[in-house]
């Protein structure tokens, strides 16, 4: 994601009262499970998420999720 994204995510993740609550939280999200059509599912961080800078302005971020 670009930089600017992934700002925009950390706060989202760091919110508590309309976020991610820094992982605790559920929240709705689209999935693609299976070879079916994506649907929304609940879902939370079940570890911290890991980023990586990947150069001119980009970030690769990583988590694992409990889906529900």
């Amino acid at each position: 994601m670009s930089a600017a994204q992934f700002a925009e995510f950390r706060l989202w993740f760091d919110d508590a009262e309309a976020g991610g609550a820094g992982g605790a939280a559920w929240f709705l999200l689209s999935l693609q499970l299976g070879a079916g059509d994506a649907g929304v599912s609940e879902a939370r961080f079940s570890q911290v998420f890991t980023a990586d800078f990947l150069g001119g302005g980009f970030w690769r971020v990583s988590a694992t999720l409990e889906v529900r």
